[in-house]
């Protein structure tokens, strides 16, 4: 009975913070929903399903979707040693992505597993407070309005695709006859909208709208294939060979890998590519940021004093020649400078 009252479910399009609250004490769960009947997050309300089971906490996972999952360790007396709540958190992390609080009397058998997206809060003093300022925390990182923005990007790229490809009956023929090649032209589909416009729609909502494109800034996807694939290699690509900091500029087409052939090798031989300089190196911004301010009293950031030599025209700074690389995952701010090779 206690089950069926206290579990809603999350809903995919509320505007609430979906919770999903895993314990098998019963008076914890009813302490939790209370506590955010009546708090905030940032600007929402929370919208707690409590589970005092950790299988059925498990379902609700894969059923519905959820932005923040807070987690007991143990399953009964913590003296039993029953961590039903590791297992739980285990098999998350195998299925999905999503930030964790443990609320735990034993919160020293998890404090290993802490990070920027795992939190652990002890079941003693202010708990309350604890795990609100936990929550906070992600809140004001972004963490879900990126994942709310990612998720609503493919859910969207996703109905177009197949209302606009699958009401034809020649279409729907290909899916029954061939469902890898369909499902190629959707995953393809869904990566090329994030290669255009969907990376910055992405980002205007995760930034709340105060994103702009910037012609002086390369998308923050350039730094992407390289961080998550750092074998593979395709145009935008910003590598660092050496002691220089390079762009790909070969056409993504031309560095696959030719298959068939016994041994894997590449469809080009050589790699097109412009060197960089390192932005803090940089003669122009050097010079205007040493003395902190521009003319017109703005601070001098690289952005700031490649605008400058850009509207100048005095420099040979053409508007193709002067782009910025912001500093980003491990890579410094760059700026490629004209010389390929």
């Amino acid at each position: 009975m206690f089950q069926d009252r206290f579990r809603p479910g999350g809903h995919a399009l509320s505007p609430e913070l979906q919770v999903l609250y895993v314990d098998d004490d019963d008076d914890y769960v009813r302490y939790v929903i209370e506590f955010f009947e009546s708090v905030r997050i940032g600007d929402e309300k929370c919208e707690v399903t409590g589970s005092k089971s950790f299988g059925t906490g498990l379902e609700e996972l894969v059923e519905h979707r959820y932005d923040l999952l807070i987690l007991d360790v143990f399953k009964g007396n913590p003296s039993d040693n029953h961590t039903k709540g590791l297992d739980v958190f285990n098999e998350i992390r195998k299925r999905r992505f999503l930030p964790t609080v443990f609320l735990t009397a034993r919160a020293t058998d998890v404090l290993d597993l802490q990070s920027p997206v795992v939190k652990v809060v002890w079941k003693t003093g202010d708990w309350q407070l604890a795990l609100q300022k936990s929550i906070e925390e992600f809140e004001r990182a972004g963490i879900f309005r990126l994942m709310r923005a990612l998720q609503n990007h493919v859910e969207k790229v996703t109905r177009e695709f197949m209302w606009r490809f699958f009401p034809d009956s020649n279409n729907f023929e290909l899916l029954r006859r061939e469902p890898t090649v369909a499902a190629y032209l959707l995953a393809r589909s869904i990566g090329s909208s994030l290669d255009t416009t969907g990376a910055s729609e992405v980002a205007r909502e995760v930034s709340r709208g105060e994103f702009a494109a910037d012609d002086e800034s390369h998308p923050a996807l350039m730094y992407v294939p390289s961080l998550m694939d750092p074998k593979g290699v395709r145009a935008g690509d910003i590598r660092h060979i050496d002691e220089d900091w390079v762009v790909v500029l070969t056409p993504s087409c031309d560095l696959v890998e030719r298959l068939g052939t016994g041994v894997p090798s590449p469809k080009a031989k050589l790699v097109l590519c412009v060197r960089c300089a390192l932005i803090s190196n940089f003669a122009p911004v050097s010079a205007m940021k040493r003395s902190a301010k521009l003319e017109d009293g703005k601070k001098a950031t690289p952005q700031a004093v490649l605008r400058i030599l850009r509207g100048r025209g005095d420099g040979g700074y053409r508007d193709d020649q002067v782009f910025f690389l912001p500093k980003a995952f491990g890579c410094p701010g760059l700026l490629p400078i004209q010389q390929s090779e």
